[in-house]
């Protein structure tokens, strides 16, 4: 796994639980869950290694994942946004988190510019541009 350069910090303030999954392969890989607020997050997993799942945390809007499933945002620019924070979440054991900036994070483990949530969405945008285009 990549070596995270952020602040460790206390894993508490987040209930690591997901709230909604958006993508599942082989478990949540990208998944929406709350602060202890209730303030919603936005989970994408970035690495694995040694029974350990790394994930990077954006905190996003309420109506963000809405947006996601509908082809609104892709999964990039949500996770651009913001502070972050890391996760790595054992099978067994204790949660560590660190708080980051966004160039702490290696481009290479970051889904690339355009990769919506689910292969058969197009993005609104481009559907837009698209019909105006043509």
């Amino acid at each position: 796994m990549w070596s995270v350069a952020g602040k460790e910090i206390a894993p508490d303030w987040l209930k690591f639980e997901p709230i909604e999954v958006l993508y599942d392969f082989d478990g949540p890989s990208i998944f929406t869950l709350a602060d202890c607020h209730g303030d919603p997050y936005l989970a994408y997993l970035c690495d694995h290694e040694d029974r350990v799942a790394r994930f990077l945390v954006v905190k996003i809007g309420h109506s963000t994942a809405f947006s996601l499933k509908l082809g609104g945002f892709d999964v990039r620019s949500v996770l651009d946004c913001g502070t972050r924070w890391v996760f790595d979440v054992p099978a067994s054991g204790s949660i560590r988190c660190w708080e980051i900036n966004s160039a702490e994070v290696p481009d290479d483990i970051l889904p690339k510019r355009g990769v919506m949530l689910w292969p058969e969405l197009r993005s609104v945008i481009h559907r837009q541009t698209t019909r105006f285009s043509e």
